[in-house]
């Protein structure tokens, strides 16, 4: 096939990005945030070394394409993914990351892996080049907008090529919900480097085979550095599926996950069962999805590792902004009123329960036009509002009041939960399920 691409004032259309090696995210002009020197989504990890970075100053997106038919080409397609581009998948976040909620799987205190649900994350999939070319990128007419081969750059006699050309990496974005794994140490994977990949399809193929959906449906991706890479999960279908945001809500679906991508990997079976299959075969984690990794993927890398998370605690953190659920609660009580003893009874409850806590306390809404200050605060993935009414709410004055100053937060979009001290807290939490869901199991 001969094709083009027609864009206008095409120099002009070419972006920066910046890509933080450690866990591949991107930062872009079009985004607005390609100046900055540190990784949004782990800030300890600095941007302005090299060796944590990578520059790409010719990006160009990819739009509508013309072609002309020039020769039939092969029906295996297999053949043409091992022989076709280099591709590699990136993201970013539009909103705040420091709300991003995550699953923490721990096994005798020790934490195994960390699960980052990302809603509406935007993946970047950049065309590095040809597999079987030594050069990046891909040369382009900067005025035609005519691909060319890198061997008519320069003619026979080796004089420049008149024409004004330009070397791009071509990318395309769109938005799904994700899951983004960090594997630790204490996992104890058989190997470091191929474990995460073998771990990845395990965990796609549990995913696939739980909630019944088709492998096309379902993205897979390593991110970040190859000695130590991590994993991203994410729907490919058009539309959401609905499918990862369960795992942030019912901490038990990842150890369903894992329990299934046990039983793919034959490990349920003897193992004179087991040795048919050897350390892959298409009847387990093999597919033509990930056959560049075919090699590399060994289902015995990762046994132990599936035990463990069978076996594990998980813990939701829903504010990222604190280290742990103990730190959270410290915090709250730490502010709670000290003439009220509703709200550190409301929060003891919680914490003794393991019980969602709130994200804040004492947030001033005066400032939003509402003359009130609820107790807690929930501000990821709820909005809701909760106000701890102790004896002297039973007041007639102060019952009016209360009503119009919630009225009023209910009119912000918020959600408002109304405890009376006479109220069991028990009955308070069955009320409301979606905000005060339980963290770990």
């Amino acid at each position: 096939m001969a094709g083009r691409m027609p864009i206008t004032d095409m120099a002009n259309q070419l972006s920066r990005a910046k890509i933080s090696l450690s866990t591949g995210y991107i930062l872009t002009d079009k985004n607005g945030d390609f100046d900055l020197n540190v990784d949004p989504f782990d800030e300890k990890i600095e941007l302005s070394n090299d060796n944590n970075r990578e520059l790409l100053t010719n990006l160009l997106e990819l739009s509508e394409c013309r072609a002309d038919e020039q020769a039939r080409i092969t029906c295996e397609e297999e053949e043409r993914q091992r022989e076709g581009f280099e591709i590699e998948t990136f993201f970013s976040m539009k909103s705040n990351l420091k709300q991003v909620q995550r699953l923490v799987a721990t096994l005798a205190g020790e934490p195994l892996l960390e699960i980052s649900f990302l809603p509406a994350v935007s993946l970047y999939k950049i065309n590095r080049k040809w597999k079987t070319s030594e050069m990046k990128g891909f040369l382009i007419e900067e005025n035609s907008g005519i691909w060319k081969r890198a061997s008519i750059v320069n003619n026979i006699n080796g004089a420049p090529n008149p024409v004004s050309m330009l070397n791009v990496e071509l990318f395309t974005e769109y938005t799904a919900d994700a899951i983004y794994i960090k594997p630790l140490k204490n996992l104890n994977l058989a190997n470091t480097e191929t474990g995460p990949v073998t771990l990845l399809y395990a965990l796609k193929r549990g995913i696939e085979q739980l909630f019944q959906v088709e492998p096309r449906e379902i993205g897979a991706e390593i991110m970040g550095h190859p000695m130590e890479p991590n994993i991203m999960i994410y729907e490919a279908a058009e539309g959401s599926l609905g499918i990862l945001k369960q795992i942030l809500k019912r901490p038990d679906v990842f150890k369903e996950i894992a329990t299934t991508a046990y039983d793919i990997c034959h490990f349920n079976k003897s193992v004179v069962e087991q040795e048919k299959f050897g350390a892959s075969s298409y009847h387990d984690l093999l597919s033509y999805f990930n056959q560049q990794y075919h090699e590399s993927i060994s289902r015995y890398d990762i046994k132990d590792g599936l035990e463990n998370l069978i076996k594990a605690e998980y813990t939701i953190q829903h504010n990222t902004g604190f280290t742990d659920y103990e730190q959270q609660y410290q915090y709250l009580l730490n502010l709670v009123d000290p003439t009220s003893t509703t709200e550190a009874q409301l929060l003891k409850y919680l914490y003794d329960n393991r019980l969602r806590l709130p994200d804040k306390n004492q947030h001033d809404l005066r400032p939003k036009g509402c003359n009130t200050i609820p107790d807690f605060l929930y501000e990821t993935e709820v909005q809701a509002c909760v106000f701890c009414d102790g004896i002297h709410h039973d007041q007639e004055e102060i019952k009016k009041l209360d009503i119009q100053k919630r009225a009023c937060v209910e009119n912000l979009g918020y959600e408002v939960v109304v405890w009376h001290y006479r109220t069991p807290l028990s009955d308070l939490v069955k009320q409301y399920p979606h905000i005060f869901s339980k963290i770990r199991i």
